[in-house]
């Protein structure tokens, strides 16, 4: 009969030697670390998404009351904030200031408002802002 100890030995270095399961456990270690990564190139995906739709929203209103499409302020106020629709809780301000020569418009909003999954770790006090200038090209009292 053989010694427990031997059929121990001999299970231990058959173990040590076989080499099925190693991508497992590397598997384990390094699959968490790729979502992680994927996560958070989401995230910064969508901010950047997110920005360059604002602009390209403030841009089309501005250059409407830069060429006399829209004649008041406030129609810009309230046609940039109807055609941006990112900002989950209404949370972003519009701001347009006009003279006689240009015409100056802000738009800011939470960047929590656009992210899924927040793997940046970013204070939910930052926001995304966006400002465009145009000459107004016509006669403006």
């Amino acid at each position: 009969m053989r010694e427990p100890c031997v059929c121990l030995t001999r299970f231990a270095r058959r173990f040590a030697r076989d080499e099925n399961g190693a991508v497992t456990v590397e598997a384990v270690i390094w699959i968490p670390f790729f979502f992680f990564i994927l996560m958070l190139i989401t995230d910064a995906s969508l901010a950047f998404f997110s920005r360059a739709e604002a602009f390209r929203i403030v841009q089309n209103y501005n250059r409407a009351y830069s060429v006399g499409d829209l004649t008041k302020t406030g129609d810009v106020e309230t046609r940039i904030e109807g055609a941006f629709t990112r900002s989950k809780n209404d949370d972003a301000t519009t701001t347009v200031s006009a003279d006689k020569t240009v015409v100056t418009t802000q738009l800011s909003y939470p960047i929590g408002d656009v992210m899924v999954f927040t793997t940046l770790g970013l204070p939910s006090t930052w926001r995304i802002s966006v400002s465009s200038e145009h000459y107004v090209e016509w006669p403006n009292p």
